[in-house]
């Protein structure tokens, strides 16, 4: 394998995703609304939240495998780290060097767009700095990861939106947090396979503090609660209505998921989370994209 597929895998470009459908959301509600769009500053939020975002996930790696969490977990797709630092092939003072540059590159771009846009975001830019650094270390053993991953996708949508307007409204902090909610859930249907290994080196997420079981019925909580806000956001107009189409065809994938973790106490191995942690992905991407694109063609006048 090259350098650069390694590093590609380091930074798990897959999951940047996320971030993009949040920034993309961010600033389509803004254009939407004031139908302005600075395209330089767009391309500076793009790159600061991507930035943060690979810091996190580059320092995860890093910490989990000082903690010896990732000696103890089998890599799928979706969990157990990318397997780089147990399986030789990079340093781990390398990987936690590209871990800060990312994190100061993220840094100094929230400071050029907060000097040039307001305090609202210096303060989104502190708590993304702070959180980014300590998520792998304070964050995580702290019990409120999936807590901070809501806020995260709150104020990534938010932030973007404030960088275009300059102002504060409900509707980006409203469907910011519908994001937020799916960002959470993504991370908590993939803690199931590492459960061992998180409760083992310390962590103290939902799935170690209640168990695959009790989180099994838990998880519930997040389709249900992203589909409610989703359509009462449509109802009340907050929404373009249109969303409603990624909506619905989310549902069926959050009822896999939901299934197939209630039996989950019956799977043998990592690989058998596989299918439960693909469609619950599945759901939130054609969740977040739905909201993002409904606001697109809301700023394009065609509905």
């Amino acid at each position: 394998m090259n350098n650069f597929s390694v590093w590609a895998r380091v930074i798990r470009v897959r999951l940047l995703t996320s971030s993009l459908v949040a920034v993309t959301t961010g600033l389509a509600i803004s254009w939407s609304v004031f139908h302005t769009f600075n395209i330089a500053f767009a391309a500076l939020t793009y790159l600061g939240v991507l930035s943060l975002h690979a810091s996190v996930d580059i320092l995860n790696d890093y910490f989990d495998y000082k903690n010896k969490i990732d000696l103890m977990t089998k890599g799928t797709p979706f969990s157990g780290g990318t397997r780089v630092l147990p399986e030789g092939l990079l340093k781990p003072q390398s990987v936690f060097k590209m871990g800060i540059f990312f994190l100061i590159a993220g840094t100094l771009i929230g400071i050029f767009l907060t000097l040039e846009t307001g305090p609202v975001a210096g303060a989104i830019l502190l708590f993304a700095v702070l959180a980014t650094y300590f998520y792998s270390t304070k964050v995580v053993r702290s019990g409120l990861g999936e807590v901070f991953l809501i806020i995260k996708g709150t104020l990534i949508v938010l932030g973007s939106f404030y960088v275009q307007s300059h102002v504060i409204e409900r509707v980006p902090i409203y469907v910011g947090l519908i994001l937020g909610l799916l960002s959470s859930s993504v991370v908590f249907v993939n803690e199931f396979p590492d459960y061992q290994a998180d409760k083992t080196g310390g962590r103290k997420n939902i799935v170690v503090v209640m168990g695959k079981r009790g989180a099994a019925q838990f998880y519930a909580a997040y389709p249900v609660l992203a589909v409610t806000l989703g359509v009462a956001g449509v109802e009340v107009h907050l929404i373009p209505y249109v969303a409603l189409i990624g909506i619905i065809i989310s549902v069926p994938f959050f009822v896999k998921t939901f299934s197939a973790l209630r039996i989950s106490q019956a799977f043998q191995d990592s690989s058998d989370y596989i299918p439960a942690m693909a469609d619950n992905v599945l759901g939130a991407r054609i969740l977040g994209v739905a909201l993002a694109v409904s606001f697109i063609i809301k700023g394009l006048g065609l509905f």
